[in-house]
């Protein structure tokens, strides 16, 4: 009975482990190619992730009561069902839903509320439907929103307030739509700081047509259908002027033309940094110099200070009555007692052995 009753309660335990755990990590269904018609309502309400792929799912008022009651959900997917209309206030309970797709269905209109209450939404996926227009301010509760993918529908422009709405967006798929490129939506797309996806193309105005709107965008409208009405005025004479090296291109107004980041180099001191940079190389070379030398040039200062001028010996080479003096750095100095002791001779007066006495005699004698 006692190892009856200890598996008893740990299988009790396991259980209840097992529970606690499910809650608090949530479920995963995947409800995929089913043929469902309605979300069902049986669902544990600790779900968090539910793909309802691929069946026929319409949003109606019965699915909107069934999703009230998975309140923990944080990814959803209706992608290619059959629904028609996203009516306002489908998805208001679901607070926590990180990701929601609703791609491959046959909507044409979004209603304004539509995504009222997923202020934590950070990708949506409207692909592949039939959106004509998105009203304005459908995204005004998506603050946290950062991918959203429009690709696939039948969108011709965008609302101004779209950029104002989403703050946090970083990227969006503008792609397989007949974009009208005016000058409005060209302003837009040029002055939204997201990610745009390559590959969407304007449909209008007709000689627009097939260009990619990222071109046109980052391009000064030149066209008079893309441009805003101007007020008429004498033209001015053609001008010619280089706008980037080897390429010439004319217009009817003097204008400076802009280079590519890519042509010219950027704007610096250049000179002033070569300048730094010899001026240091020939400030070290001195000092280096200087540290070498400084011991031999101090030794050569230090001789020539105290060495005395003495006699050389008269060299066969030498010429005429001249003799030569060097400097001998050999001897040594000649002390103060050596000289008093050469000045107090018996007449006071130092000898010079050049002159010969007895000639000076002949000479005073004569």
């Amino acid at each position: 009975m006692s190892i009856r009753g200890t598996l008893l309660l740990w299988l009790g335990w396991v259980l209840m482990a097992s529970r606690q755990a499910a809650s608090q990590y949530g479920l995963d269904i995947d409800l995929s190619n089913k043929t469902l018609q309605h979300i069902p309502p049986d669902f544990p309400s600790n779900i968090t992730k539910l793909t309802l792929s691929y069946n026929l799912i319409n949003i109606s008022e019965a699915n909107i009561v069934t999703l009230k009651n998975y309140t923990k959900l944080t990814d959803l997917y209706l992608d290619n069902n059959i629904m028609t209309i996203l009516p306002g206030h489908t998805f208001n309970s679901l607070s926590r839903l990180r990701i929601l797709s609703v791609s491959g269905n046959k909507i044409s209109r979004v209603e304004p509320r539509a995504f009222a209450g997923l202020g934590r939404l950070k990708k949506l996926d409207l692909s592949q439907n039939a959106i004509r227009s998105l009203p304005p301010g459908v995204f005004a509760n998506l603050s946290s929103l950062e991918s959203l993918s429009l690709q696939g529908n039948s969108l011709q422009s965008l609302e101004s307030d779209i950029v104002t709405d989403l703050v946090k967006l970083k990227h969006i798929d503008l792609m397989d739509n007949p974009w009208n490129c005016s000058y409005a939506f060209l302003q837009l797309i040029k002055n939204w700081r997201v990610q745009i996806s390559e590959g969407a193309r304007c449909a209008n105005p007709t000689d627009q047509a097939g260009k990619s709107i990222l071109d046109k965008s980052k391009s000064s409208p030149g066209s008079t259908t893309t441009e805003p009405p101007q007020n008429n005025k004498p033209s001015s004479p053609q001008t010619i002027h280089m706008t980037t090296p080897g390429h010439i291109s004319s217009n009817n107004s003097l204008e400076k033309a802009a280079p590519d980041a890519g042509d010219a180099p950027p704007a610096g001191h250049m000179w002033k940094f070569l300048a730094g940079v010899v001026v240091t190389a020939l400030t070290t070379a001195l000092l280096i110099v200087c540290a070498v030398k400084s011991p031999s040039w101090h030794k050569l200062l230090f001789n020539y200070r105290h060495q005395r001028l003495c006699e050389e010996e008269p060299s066969v080479f030498a010429t005429g009555r001249y003799s030569n003096f060097s400097l001998d750095t050999e001897q040594t100095e000649t002390s103060a007692h050596e000289l008093d002791a050469q000045l107090d001779d018996e007449d006071g007066f130092i000898e010079d052995r050049y002159i010969e006495t007895g000639d000076y005699g002949d000479a005073a004698e004569a």
